[in-house]
């Protein structure tokens, strides 16, 4: 299959801005040293008692070389230079630790000049990955470990893009390995690739020389002057420092895939390569109770959803524009770690961003637990101060985290949160439901979204579920040929609309059937008489023709109310409408009710007015047993011990955490029960309920009602 051109566009598009083909890319163009990050190697000539050009020999043989000594009382020129290498090792360090990345290399030999459409060009066509070290009181340089020699990918692919050519992609994944590692061999093979990869650069001689020129500083008018459109010349220059390359590393891989038209649809490509399925903005983390999230800050879904992530153990990366509730995010993911007993470090490479979540939380008064780190020196005393505070008020946070008040707050912020589990599973339910293909081959929604209140319909209220949306399209035909014949034939003015067949019949049987034909108005007026004897109705001939087609309904109406207790249960909902009496209704309820028998099952031994007094109480007995002291003071001088202990009994539970945590689960049970009991209370049309808490009763009382 062809690769769309949208997709081929788009997969170029993403390629350009994978590396920076403009003037500020230092792999790119390098006029001059506007930093501490370079280092022209040619300050080094002499250093170490040889040739600056014995470093580069060094490396492709693949072996360290000294540099120069850390510090010389005698030589001035050399301790700058240690100098500039200290700082070289430590911004390569700070960048490693800060974007994961090794950008460190040295660049030789150099390329001067103007691609084809003027853009200038000053680079390295070598990169050789090393890294700094000391031994012996000397600056080490080495070749790091597991990276290879390579081309400069980013000059590659501006020559390629520029003077719109293609170049060799051999020359992308080129890593020096087969290349013999003698100096004068290994510049040999440099042209070669050159002539190979088709790349229009002067090899000037002086390149095989055993020697490095100095790095010469040019502003970039003065560049610009010096070099045609087109013209590229190699000088043996070398400079040590950063050049970002992580970028290039991916070049080759976009080439494949646009030149061999792997990806004919993005969307399809990424969705293949996706561990599980896309969550939706509306999609709730399950397992995570409201009472377990302390947010300090209001949130909206998405928030919700990141906070709940985390608390599961899961890394999330969240991004958006600004004002889009990164750092609330963060400042309930502080609030919330906190609230749990937890430690929390938050880095950031700007101040600005630390700053303001700082201010966020000081507004919440939680600076009091929050170190503001700037300056590792300059700011410990102020840490240290809050330090100090913080031990001196123990005493002071404990009095205040028992006192009634926290207790009571905390007893409202339990209901509440459990009010909002309840709401938040009461709210999948629907979404389950609406979602949900078993029942007739397409969801609630789609039926929803395909329908029109206005037109005609005919009511499936309660056969939906047995009429599969697949058979749509077959009864629609019938329904057509049907309606054809019955357009005809079913017209009351059809004059054999009701014919009875004579075909069997003689000319004998003429005479019985006039007289049976003579019978029927008698006993029609004996049926009569007998209805109205049995049910005071005065029926017509056509009423009673009616009721004689629908015999079978009928029988089947005196099956299901069979019973004394059936009938009395359908008078009492004859006179409300179908929308109440709702039988899906019904068993969503009975479904929900026999939950709460699975596992632990109910607590059925305490009275409902009693329910509100074990909950505090059990609550208070779980959270005193907690510490050593507490559990003791609970044995020795709770008031609610004896009322828990007898609870406990009448469940067959023992007095232990397993015991206490059964009983919560158990109380949970209860009062979703009688939530739902309430439910069913407040239907009048809902009679002879049972007392009991029994599940056999109940899904009794209600197949009956059913």
């Amino acid at each position: 299959m062809a690769q769309p051109e949208a997709t081929k566009k788009l997969l170029n598009h993403y390629l350009r801005r994978l590396t920076n083909l403009s003037g500020n890319n230092r792999s790119l163009f390098l006029p001059r040293f506007s930093s501490d990050q370079f280092i022209d190697l040619h300050l080094v000539s002499q250093l170490n008692k040889e040739k600056s050009f014995s470093i580069i020999e060094a490396l492709i043989a693949e072996k360290k070389k000294i540099i120069c000594p850390v510090t010389d009382a005698r030589l001035e020129a050399s301790n700058e230079v240690s100098k500039k290498l200290k700082k070289l090792q430590r911004t390569s360090e700070f960048i490693f630790e800060e974007r994961g990345s090794k950008d460190f290399h040295l660049g030789w030999p150099f390329i001067r000049g103007k691609l084809m459409d003027g853009t200038s060009v000053r680079c390295p066509l070598i990169f050789f990955p090393v890294e700094l070290g000391q031994e012996n009181n000397h600056w080490v340089i080495r070749p790091r470990e597991n990276a290879d020699i390579s081309f400069n990918k980013a000059f590659l692919l501006a020559y390629s893009f520029y003077n719109q050519v293609k170049v060799d992609e051999a020359l992308m994944e080129e890593n020096f390995e087969d290349v013999d590692r003698d100096s004068t061999v290994f510049r040999t093979a440099i042209y070669q690739f050159l002539q190979k990869g088709l790349l229009d650069i002067h090899f000037n001689p002086d390149n095989y020389r055993d020697e490095i020129t100095p790095f010469i500083h040019y502003t970039k008018e003065e560049f610009e002057g010096i070099y045609k459109n087109g013209e590229l010349k190699l000088y043996p220059e070398a400079v040590l420092g950063i050049f970002p390359q992580a970028g290039s590393y991916l070049v080759p891989d976009y080439l494949d895939l646009i030149e061999n038209e792997k990806i004919t649809d993005l969307e399809d490509f990424f969705t293949a390569r996706n561990a599980s399925p896309p969550a939706t903005s509306f999609n709730f983390i399950p397992h995570v109770k409201e009472e377990k999230v302390y947010a300090a800050f209001p949130m909206d879904v998405w928030q919700e959803n990141a906070l709940k992530a985390v608390k599961l153990g899961n890394s999330v990366v969240v991004q958006g524009p600004p004002g889009t509730g990164k750092s609330q995010l963060i400042c309930n993911l502080i609030s919330d770690a906190i609230s749990n007993g937890k430690r929390v470090i938050v880095v950031c490479q700007k101040r600005a961003a630390l700053d303001v979540v700082y201010a966020r939380l000081k507004e919440k008064k939680l600076s009091s637990f929050l170190g503001l780190v700037h300056d590792f020196k300059n700011d410990r005393k102020v840490i240290y101060e809050k330090i100090a505070s913080q031990i001196d008020l123990v005493d002071e946070y404990k009095a205040k985290n028992n006192s009634l008040d926290a207790i009571q707050l905390e007893s409202i912020f339990y209901q509440a949160s459990r009010r909002i589990d309840q709401i938040t599973d009461e709210l999948e339910e629907f979404k389950k439901a609406l979602f949900d293909k078993s029942e007739s081959g397409t969801s609630v929604k789609e039926l929803y979204l395909r329908s029109d209140p206005g037109s005609t319909s005919v009511n499936l209220k309660q056969e939906y579920q047995h009429f599969r949306f697949d058979a749509v399209p077959e009864l629609l035909n019938k329904l057509k040929s049907h309606s054809f014949y019955a357009g005809q034939f079913e017209q009351q003015t059809y004059p054999w609309r009701e014919r009875k067949s004579f075909s069997g019949f003689q000319l004998s049987d003429r005479a019985g059937i006039l007289s049976h034909l003579k019978e029927i108005p008698l006993y029609f007026e004996m049926i009569l008489q007998r209805l109205h004897e049995l049910s005071g109705a005065n029926l017509t001939w056509e009423e009673c023709d009616v009721l004689q087609h629908r015999k079978v309904e009928a029988e089947e109406l005196l099956e299901l109310v069979g019973t004394k207790e059936r009938f009395t249960m359908l008078q009492s909902m004859m006179n409300e409408s179908e929308e109440e009496t709702s039988a899906l209704w019904l068993s969503n309820i009975e479904r929900v009710m026999a939950d709460c028998f699975q596992a632990e099952g109910p607590e059925i031994t305490v009275p409902l007015h009693q329910l509100g007094q074990l909950q505090q109480a059990l609550r208070k007995g779980m959270k005193t047993r907690r510490s050593l002291i507490g559990l003791i003071r609970w044995e020795l001088f709770s008031k609610d011990k004896i009322f828990i202990t007898r609870v406990l009994v009448a469940n067959e539970l023992k007095s232990n955490k397993a015991g206490f945590i059964s009983l919560e689960k158990k109380l949970d049970n209860r009062l979703n029960l009688e939530h739902n009991f309430s439910k069913l209370r407040s239907k009048k049309w809902l009679i002879n309920m049972p007392d009991g808490y029994h599940l056999t009763t109940l899904q009794h009382w209600t197949q009956n009602q059913q």
